[in-house]
């Protein structure tokens, strides 16, 4: 019980946190496409035309892009039940496992993002080849290279380009993870001079600026990515004000009146 105790308020905690920040980056995630909570845009998108981001802009939404993926309260929810349920008999894989304390790329791949699919390609792919008699950056490489297949018909069939690039996100990763063992290996005192949340920034950085080879396929897609998957989405009136003061004092950005009038309106493509 006391395990089943712990759980129940570690999901709690992060159920609660993650209802309160996604709808909070989510509307940023608005803001800095272009797109109004009303569903209205700065662009015609029936006319194929969409915002021309800087590089900073196209850096900060790929990177909030990928938070809004990484909150999921429902997730945790179910993480939370499934052993209340059975009384701890049975638990559910998470989707992820706090990939921000990753302090390296092989952690942060093989042990805290997407845990479902990972471990699907452990079994599938990294440990036969293991048997077959491949060394661990062989079998990762093909381990890679399979979730980069499945990733290229996402590309294609969602976006219709993009599958080369969504590739090469995924083969350039066992790459960094082979230039991380072999600095550790190398230079062994920079992990003890390294503190964790250092290499834990360090780590997150290096992945963000991987991101626009795969993430910015959906980046470059907004507005209307967020138009045609969001149709029903209804903005809270606290996320919008929070937002708007967050966009004005972080980011710097204009927020269209129009926002404000649209709040909890579901959202809806129209276009000015």
């Amino acid at each position: 019980w006391s395990q089943i105790g712990v759980k129940v308020l570690e999901c709690s905690v992060a159920m609660g946190v993650k209802y309160i920040a996604s709808p909070l980056i989510f509307t940023l995630l608005m803001y800095k496409s272009g797109l109004q909570p009303d569903g209205s845009c700065a662009v015609n998108i029936d006319s194929g035309s969409r915002p021309q981001f800087d590089a900073i802009t196209y850096m900060t939404i790929n990177t909030t892009y990928l938070l809004a993926i990484l909150c999921n309260p429902e997730d945790d929810f179910q993480c939370m039940l499934v052993p209340v349920l059975t009384l701890g008999r049975y638990s559910k894989l998470p989707f992820n496992n706090y990939v921000f304390l990753s302090s390296s790329l092989r952690e942060f791949w093989g042990g805290r993002y997407n845990l479902l699919v990972s471990s699907l390609l452990r079994q599938a792919v990294f440990t036969p080849a293991k048997k077959k008699g491949y060394s661990n950056s062989i079998s990762s490489l093909m381990a890679f290279a399979a979730s980069g297949a499945l990733h290229m018909l996402v590309a294609h069939y969602t976006f219709g380009y993009g599958m080369i690039r969504t590739m090469g996100f995924f083969l350039l990763q066992p790459l960094i993870i082979s230039l991380e063992m072999y600095i550790e290996s190398r230079y062994p005192w920079l992990k003890a001079k390294c503190p964790p949340f250092a290499r834990c920034i360090l780590t997150m950085s290096v992945f963000c600026l991987t991101c626009p080879l795969y993430v910015g396929l959906f980046t470059e897609a907004m507005p209307e990515f967020l138009v045609n998957c969001n149709r029903d989405v209804k903005l809270p009136t606290w996320a919008v004000v929070c937002s708007d003061w967050i966009g004005k004092a972080v980011f710097g950005m204009a927020v269209h009146p129009l926002i404000l009038a649209g709040v909890d309106a579901p959202l809806k493509a129209k276009t000015e």
